[in-house]
């Protein structure tokens, strides 16, 4: 019986030096510098992706922002002549001025 158990403890010595010695050398150093090189190659094409993405984004976004702004100034610019006309008018001095403003808006006064 103390044979086997002898036995036993050399075949586990054995079996944890053979485990060892391969799992210092598998995997080796290339295999995982290339493992670590394929990851950060896709990592960089897949932020490359991103970037370009959001850069398409970003140029839309500028181009629609351009557009509403030229509305924007140009809606300003109509109500600041709106706004100057109704003030550059004037009440009418006499009657016949009066008429001349109906006639010139396509009423005719009446008595004509």
């Amino acid at each position: 019986m103390t044979y086997w158990v002898i036995g036993g403890v050399v075949v586990v010595v054995l079996v944890a030096v053979v485990a060892f010695s391969v799992g210092r050398t598998n995997p080796s150093s290339d295999v995982v510098g290339r493992l670590t090189e394929q990851i950060r190659t896709e990592t960089a094409k897949q932020y490359e992706k991103r970037v370009l993405d959001l850069d398409t984004q970003l140029r839309a976004s500028q181009t629609a922002y351009m557009e509403s702004q030229k509305r924007y100034d140009n809606i300003i610019k109509k109500l600041k002549e709106i706004k100057d006309g109704k003030d550059a008018i004037k009440p009418p001095q006499n009657a016949t001025e009066l008429n001349a403003r109906f006639v010139g808006l396509g009423y005719t006064p009446v008595g004509r």
